[in-house]
């Protein structure tokens, strides 16, 4: 998983060092990220409807959001 520092990096040497191609991989570390994310929030509201059994209309927002990614 990406990490702030890691995405300063990436801004850092695409700005000062000139390497625009840190720009693309900034972005596509930083999706990937996105998405670990959007699984995990998607996972947290089924085990809710599973425990509680109330159903969470984020649910399924966050799972569509990480295939988007």
């Amino acid at each position: 998983m990406v990490s702030r520092s890691r995405a300063v990096e990436r801004y850092e040497l695409a700005t000062f060092g000139r390497d625009p191609s840190e720009l693309d991989l900034g972005d596509r570390e930083l999706d990937e990220a996105e998405a670990d994310l959007a699984v995990a929030r998607g996972r947290i509201a089924h085990a809710r409807f599973l425990v509680g059994g109330a159903e969470d209309p984020r649910e399924l927002s966050a799972f569509e959001r990480a295939v988007q990614l």
